[in-house]
């Protein structure tokens, strides 16, 4: 019994020791990593690998989330540099390439974020997180120069900028009740209690996407370009039927006069000309919306 009793604490205090030694090696892993020694710190992760084979994956989530902590701290090339040198270890795991393709995304590195999606659904197909991360990196090919106007008989398109906010937060105001549901029946902007700094902030959103072609967002103005009278959203859609969706809206005055079903004919003429898109889908207009629920993944 003495001796059983006298193994049981040998194990704990081997068991205690090799806990601590690991909790060590990491903590150096992360003092490494955090004062930009990624070659200390590759040497580190390659040494816990070897010492502790069957705690691979405990040891790669200890290493994400050093590097998700220094991403956030901005210590950002030297959390990615460690996720990248440690890929030869860890080749077979989707969490090192779903982090990469996050981290990548927030860097604006397309090609690269690209390479990690493609690379998480090569290891597994369920990841429609990393498909729809990919849906909109590759909504326009790269060479597509994306258009800069649309030209009707009353009306003028162009890319909304920031600058535009004043006119775009009137034609909004103006017409909260008429513009709600565009973006489907349950969704209830606009709201009454819309202010300026909110709209600029959505407007700086959609500056942002139109930079990184990601979705395109147009505003709607009379040919002197001094009053807004819609806006258009062009976005990319999560289907294997469509490639692209359009949303827009035309203020209550416009709508009286005429405008929507003017400007509703010139874009599905201008997508089908001048964009990249095969099946282009107008979600309460050309398809229910409980039919587009269902297209979707």
């Amino acid at each position: 019994m003495k001796r059983i009793i006298l193994f049981a604490l040998a194990s704990l205090i081997v068991s205690l020791s090799n806990a601590q030694t690991f909790n060590e090696k990491i903590q150096k892993l992360a003092e490494s990593i955090s004062t930009g020694k990624v070659e200390n710190a590759l040497g580190i992760v390659k040494a816990l690998h070897q010492a502790y084979p069957d705690s691979s994956k405990a040891i790669l989530k200890e290493i994400v989330a050093i590097a998700i902590d220094e991403f956030k701290k901005g210590n950002r090339s030297a959390a990615i540099e460690l996720l990248e040198k440690s890929k030869p270890l860890y080749e077979k795991e989707v969490m090192l390439y779903n982090v990469l393709r996050q981290l990548y995304w927030y860097e604006f590195d397309r090609e690269k974020c690209i390479e990690n999606c493609q690379m998480t659904l090569k290891l597994d197909s369920t990841r429609i997180d990393a498909q729809r991360f990919l849906d909109i990196l590759q909504f326009v090919p790269e060479s597509f120069k994306v258009p800069d106007s649309l030209v009707t008989q009353n009306l003028f398109v162009r890319p909304l900028r920031v600058s535009d906010a004043k006119l775009d937060y009137q034609a909004v105001m103006s017409s909260i009740i008429h513009i709600r549901g565009v973006f489907g029946p349950d969704d209830d902007w606009p709201q009454e209690t819309l202010t300026l700094q909110d709209d600029i902030n959505a407007l700086m959103n959609h500056v942002n996407e139109h930079e990184r072609r990601t979705a395109f967002t147009y505003t709607v103005m009379n040919h002197a370009q001094d009053k807004c009278l819609g806006c258009i959203y062009i976005l990319p859609i999560h289907s294997k039927q469509y490639d692209a969706q359009v949303f827009f809206w035309v203020t209550k005055d416009a709508y009286d006069l005429g405008y929507e079903n003017e400007l509703y004919t010139a874009i599905q003429n201008w997508l089908k000309r001048d964009w990249p898109f095969k099946e282009v889908i107008y979600p309460g207009r050309n398809l229910n919306w409980d039919k587009y629920q269902s297209i979707q993944y």
